[in-house]
């Protein structure tokens, strides 16, 4: 397990404060010591996280990584593009990184995907209502307990 931290929310609404408060818990992990963040490709929350850990590279030296789950999805070449309009070139580009994922229906290699990238994670932040038995979110919510993850859920009961 790296020290790493991943970004996971599948289908879920998002509150209108979602970057604030993605942006205070990246600083404060950021300060306690982590430099590299993984986010996927499914989702506001996926490119919610990408942009707060692009608007932080300016300030820090950290590593972004989006893990992709097909080459061929026309998402892949949407992300490339803003990307290329919304990265600054003075710092360091994302690595883009693909899993070995034999599953062939799309949801399968989300969850591979999503299961590989706590495989090689630490820390998951997610948003997530627990009391929402979401059969994705729950799923991978207890993949990271079992694998031993710090959860940073983001998801405010009130």
């Amino acid at each position: 397990m790296e020290n790493r931290i991943c970004f996971i929310s599948y289908k879920t609404s998002l509150p209108s404060n979602i970057d604030e408060k993605l942006y205070n818990v990246i600083l404060q992990e950021i300060y306690s010591g982590h430099k590299n963040f993984m986010m996927g490709t499914h989702g506001k929350f996926d490119n919610i996280s990408l942009a707060v850990c692009k608007r932080l590279s300016k300030d820090f030296a950290i590593e972004i990584e989006i893990a992709i789950t097909d080459l061929y999805q026309k998402k892949v070449v949407q992300i490339l593009n803003k990307l290329d309009k919304l990265y600054n070139k003075q710092h360091n580009e994302p690595i883009l990184s693909m899993f070995n994922i034999e599953e062939t229906n799309l949801k399968d290699k989300i969850i591979s995907n999503y299961k590989q990238m706590i495989n090689c994670s630490s820390t998951l932040i997610c948003y997530f209502n627990e009391k929402n038995h979401n059969s994705i979110n729950t799923f991978i919510l207890d993949y990271a307990k079992q694998k031993g993850l710090k959860i940073i859920n983001l998801y405010d009961n009130k």
